[in-house]
C-alpha cells in the first residue's frame, strides 16, 4: 500500500433527461454516460448517476477513479451530495483522511 496524492477531485451530479424519438435519438446520450430508465412508445426516460471523480498518483502512475462509493460508505451516508463532497475535500486538506492505492490499483480510505 502506497499513499496517493489526490491530483483533482470532481464532482458530477445525477441528471435525468426526457427524450421523444427513436433509439438512434437516445443514443448520443447513452454513450455519453445514460442509461434507460424507461422506455415505452418512443418516450424515453434517461438518467445519469452522480458521480465522484478523484485523480490520484502514486510512484507509478496516474489514476482516475469514481470514488463516490467509498465516499458514501466512509460517511456512512446513502447519496453523495456536493455538501459531502465539500466535507470530503475539507477532510483531505486537512490531513483528516488519506488515500492508499495498492499494487493492483485498489484504493482505500482511512
Amino acid at each position: 500500500m502506497e499513499k496517493a496524492n489526490i491530483i483533482g477531485i470532481n464532482y458530477e451530479p445525477s441528471d435525468t433527461i426526457e427524450k421523444q424519438g427513436k433509439k438512434k435519438d437516445v443514443d448520443k446520450y447513452i454513450k455519453s454516460g445514460y442509461y434507460v430508465k424507461e422506455h415505452r412508445n418512443g418516450y424515453w426516460v434517461l438518467n445519469k448517476p452522480a458521480r465522484l471523480i478523484v485523480t490520484l498518483a502514486d510512484s507509478s502512475c496516474q489514476r482516475v477513479v469514481n470514488m463516490k462509493n467509498d465516499v458514501c460508505y466512509f460517511y456512512k451516508q446513502q447519496r453523495i451530495s456536493e455538501k459531502l463532497v465539500y466535507k470530503f475535500r475539507n477532510d483531505i486538506n486537512n490531513g483528516i483522511i488519506t488515500i492508499f492505492i495498492d499494487e493492483y490499483g485498489n484504493c482505500l480510505l482511512s
